[in-house]
């Protein structure tokens, strides 16, 4: 999944997002670095195992939520905020 900001900041830097499947949440969030002269993938990356759709919450650093239900898995998600899903651009490299 790759977020892009609008309101908040164009990177996305500090969205947190939810996975929820099976009765199962995944948490993850966009950061910057990890470490000293470090840069993260900008793209969220949850395993889910044998299933097959998710339902997303995203949480925004200007304080939206946006959810997402039934989301199919396997495939590269593209987020705007305050948008929703754009078209799909292919597994580029950021």
């Amino acid at each position: 999944m790759k977020l892009e900001g609008v309101k908040s900041n164009r990177s996305a830097i500090g969205a947190r997002v939810l996975a929820h499947y099976g009765g199962k949440t995944q948490a993850q969030s966009l950061v910057s670095q990890s470490s000293f002269y470090s840069c993260n993938d900008p793209r969220l990356h949850f395993g889910l195992g044998e299933h097959t759709v998710v339902d997303l919450e995203v949480h925004w650093p200007n304080g939206l939520v946006e959810r997402f239900k039934h989301v199919p898995i396997n495939q590269l998600m593209t987020l705007k905020e305050g948008a929703g899903p754009v078209a799909n651009r292919g597994w580029e490299k950021t």
